[in-house]
């Protein structure tokens, strides 16, 4: 096993600034309302921790406005963090599906989180931006050096064979499409 560090592209670092951005209003949010004293959560496990210490006070009888507006906010934060990790994690497609399914519920779900989410500006930012990356055709940079790698190995052995694993059945269909796009590989 070794690491490979690849250089994250300039447009994938302005669209994850834009989520943090998004992220980091929703979290002060719930710090003004008085339920956080710090906004420095800076991990999934942290934001599920305070999203449990929310429901926790609202089913112990706390149902008032601020506890209630920022479970709501919790529930953005959440998303909006799945964002990031997308777009540092698996690329401008996955993270283009994952937006246009938030929208989609939107348009057909009763939950305000999801409503609000689409209306934040950071976050109407980062849709806008990863069209036009879209459009551009950029692709995460890891699919790219995977091509190289596996070229590499199947140009030294015909008959090699090898098992790319994937968290997202996105990135799956990404790295099959690279691998059948390619003559060596294929």
């Amino acid at each position: 096993t070794r690491t490979i560090n690849l250089e994250f592209p300039e447009s994938f670092k302005v669209i994850r600034k834009e989520l943090q951005s998004c992220l980091d209003r929703k979290l002060q949010g719930i710090k003004d309302l008085g339920l956080i004293s710090d906004t420095k959560i800076t991990s999934k496990r942290q934001l599920l921790g305070l999203q449990m210490d929310l429901v926790k006070q609202m089913t112990s009888g706390a149902r008032d406005f601020e506890t209630l507006k920022s479970v709501s906010l919790a529930a953005e934060a959440m998303k909006v963090n799945h964002g990031i990790e997308l777009i540092e994690t698996q690329g401008i497609n996955s993270l283009k599906a994952y937006i246009d399914r938030i929208y989609a519920q939107a348009s057909m779900s009763k939950t305000k989180a999801v409503k609000n989410l689409i209306m934040d500006p950071h976050f109407k930012a980062a849709r806008a931006l990863t069209d036009t990356a879209i459009e551009k055709g950029m692709k995460h940079p890891k699919l790219d050096a995977l091509k190289e790698i596996l070229t590499k190995e199947f140009t030294k052995n015909q008959c090699a064979k090898c098992i790319v694993f994937t968290q997202y059945r996105d990135t799956a269909l990404a790295v099959q499409k690279e691998i059948t796009d390619t003559p060596a590989i294929s």
